[in-house]
């Protein structure tokens, strides 16, 4: 709903209604962090600390596990790491291994 917010953002209007049916708490939703790194691991820590469940995506997902995290997997598991987020955070340098990773197939 966020076409109908500018709109109103822009007739100056306040629309109430479509405020109320779009906003909504983190506190129980899932983030998968797609790249765990320095970037990603600060994001995880912040959004675990808003009730949210963690899953963080790093190049290898053995070693040990941050406490934040639900789960950790790597770019291998993305498929099956995707379906229980509802949100996705692409925390990923831009490299050849990293071009075209996510498409609206895979979204």
């Amino acid at each position: 709903r966020l076409p109908a917010l500018i709109r109103a953002q822009a007739e100056h209007v306040w629309r109430d209604d479509d405020i109320r049916r779009v906003t909504f708490e983190l506190e129980g939703q899932t983030l998968l962090v797609v790249g765990y790194g320095e970037i990603g691991s600060a994001l995880g820590r912040k959004a675990h600390a808003l009730g949210m469940s963690v899953i963080g995506v790093r190049r290898g997902s053995s070693g040990q596990r941050p406490p934040e995290l639900e789960s950790v997997g790597s770019l291998e598991d993305l498929p099956n790491l995707l379906s229980p987020a509802d949100h996705v955070a692409i925390c990923l340098p831009q490299t050849p291994a990293t071009v075209g990773l996510f498409s609206a197939a895979v979204i």
